[in-house]
């Protein structure tokens, strides 16, 4: 998806509650190393987004306002796309 909308929107992978070397090995594992990623070490970063755990998707808009957040039904592509064109035409 970030190849495909990486100029409309950005990607960030947040990563934590882990040690960095799984953490690593899984941006590796899947191809996720086109975009940044940060690692949330104690989760306080999650917190303060009101996530508490992994496969969360958090859209956050220009003044960073939490816009919606999804747990995992956003791992189907076409759904991911369809969540971006809502939001990009708000």
């Amino acid at each position: 998806m970030h190849q495909e909308r990486g100029d409309e929107i950005a990607f960030l992978g947040m990563a934590g509650l882990d040690d960095l070397g799984p953490v690593a090995g899984f941006v590796d594992r899947y191809g996720l190393d086109a975009f940044p990623h940060a690692y949330d070490e104690d989760g306080s970063i999650w917190a303060r987004f009101g996530t508490i755990g992994r496969s969360v998707f958090v859209f956050v808009d220009d003044d960073g306002t939490i816009e919606s957040t999804g747990y995992g039904e956003y791992g189907d592509a076409d759904k991911l796309d369809a969540k971006i064109t809502e939001l990009l035409s708000n």
